[in-house]
C-alpha cells in the first residue's frame, strides 16, 4: 500500500512566467527536490515526490511552453516545468493554476517530520 499525502504548507497553487523583454535568448523554470529525511535519519527517496497541475495556459508569443501537468517526478535531474525558445524576439506568458506537490509514502515508512529541499531554478531570465 502507497499513501498520498499532498504536501500543503505555504504552497502557492498558481504559477507564471511573463517576458516583457521580446529578446531571443531562452529561459526556463526547472523544479527539482531531495530525499526527505526525518529526525530519526529515516528517508522517503525523492522519487515519492510528484508536482501535477491543470494544463498551462500560453498568452502571446507560442514560444512559451510548459509540460502537460500530469503528475511528474523531479528527482535525479531538474525537470523543466515552462521555458521560452531561443530565437523568438515575442513577448509571452505561461502559467498554470492548481499546482500541487505529491509524497508517496510507503508502506510500513518509519513515522516522523520528513523535510528536504524542493529547489526552482529560473535560467536565462
Amino acid at each position: 500500500m502507497v499513501f498520498h499525502i499532498p504536501l500543503l504548507e505555504s504552497f502557492p497553487s498558481a504559477w507564471y512566467c511573463q517576458d516583457y523583454r521580446g529578446i531571443t535568448s531562452e529561459w526556463t523554470l526547472t523544479i527539482q527536490t531531495t530525499d526527505l529525511t526525518n529526525e530519526k535519519s529515516n528517508v522517503i527517496s525523492g522519487s515519492n515526490l510528484l508536482i501535477s497541475h491543470d494544463p498551462v495556459v500560453v498568452e502571446g508569443d507560442s514560444s512559451c511552453t510548459g509540460d502537460n501537468g500530469t503528475a511528474t517526478q523531479f528527482y535525479n535531474a531538474p525537470y523543466v516545468l515552462f521555458a521560452k525558445a531561443s530565437g523568438s524576439n515575442k513577448i509571452c506568458k505561461v502559467s498554470a493554476d492548481n499546482v500541487g506537490l505529491l509524497v508517496n509514502v510507503p508502506a510500513n515508512q518509519a513515522p516522523g517530520n520528513y523535510s528536504g529541499t524542493l529547489t526552482l531554478t529560473m535560467n536565462g531570465f
